[in-house]
């Protein structure tokens, strides 16, 4: 079977018969793959402790004769054990794979996109208070086509005000005059819309030294994953099994 490269990070995985795995991964060269992972659920596998949800790692891939390719070797660039040792960390690094898995189409390469998830996960696993999820939800929601209005009026363009509205299928901020247009707009304090707009403009690198407010950010956080559970039409599975958890 011909073989080819990539690097990936492990989206999700399903068990698969009494000894495999296939394995969601988001790669840099291909886009998201389902992939065949046989025998990793041995107690002699050498793979399994790599192939964990979030990891980073570089692969050896074998064309398959069916619908999956098949996993030949496996490198770890990244283990991220960190994110799945702390329930806060793991609730929003579930949230962040998902919205990746639902925004891409399979075997489209999105090399942004990969840089995007790689830089979230990695500041979710070094940086406690960096707002990663947040940065993360708002950039991908962007790249992938809906960028929110946050300057402007999503419906007439003119300027927001201080106290404006946010609206899911307005767009984003809208004006006093124009959110009544959407009886569930919510009012954002000027704080949180100072918040977007940071958020918006800043790399990764920036996030450390983020000065979103910690009260601001789980309503900033929810507010975004239902803007892209609407943009996207997907309802996400993460946030009511961290709920239930």
């Amino acid at each position: 079977m011909p073989v080819y490269k990539a690097e990936a990070i492990v989206l999700r995985r399903r068990v698969l018969g009494e000894a495999d795995r296939v394995l969601t991964l988001f790669t840099r060269e291909h886009g998201k793959l389902a992939v065949l992972a046989r025998g990793v659920r041995k107690t002699t596998s050498k793979r399994s402790g790599v192939l964990e949800p979030f990891s980073h790692v570089r692969l050896l891939l074998a064309r398959g004769r069916g619908a999956l390719d098949v996993l030949a070797q496996v490198e770890v660039v990244q283990g991220m054990a960190p994110l799945r040792a702390d329930l806060r960390r793991f609730g929003q690094a579930a949230l962040v794979a998902e919205l990746l898995e639902a925004a891409v189409p399979e075997r489209e390469p999105h090399p942004e996109l990969f840089r995007l998830l790689a830089e979230a996960l990695q500041l979710l696993r070094d940086e406690e208070e960096a707002p990663a999820a947040l940065w993360f939800t708002l950039h991908l929601i962007s790249l992938v086509g809906f960028q929110p209005a946050l300057d402007h009026c999503a419906v007439g363009g003119e300027e927001i005000g201080a106290a404006p509205s946010w609206s899911h299928p307005l767009g984003g901020l809208v004006c006093g005059r124009h959110a009544g247009r959407d009886p569930a707009a919510v009012r954002l304090r000027p704080e949180m819309v100072r918040a977007l707009r940071a958020l918006m403009a800043a790399g990764a690198e920036d996030l450390a030294g983020s000065t979103v407010a910690p009260r601001d950010r789980a309503p900033l956080l929810e507010l975004l994953r239902r803007y892209a559970e609407h943009r996207l039409e997907v309802r996400l599975r993460s946030p009511d099994v961290i709920g239930q958890l």
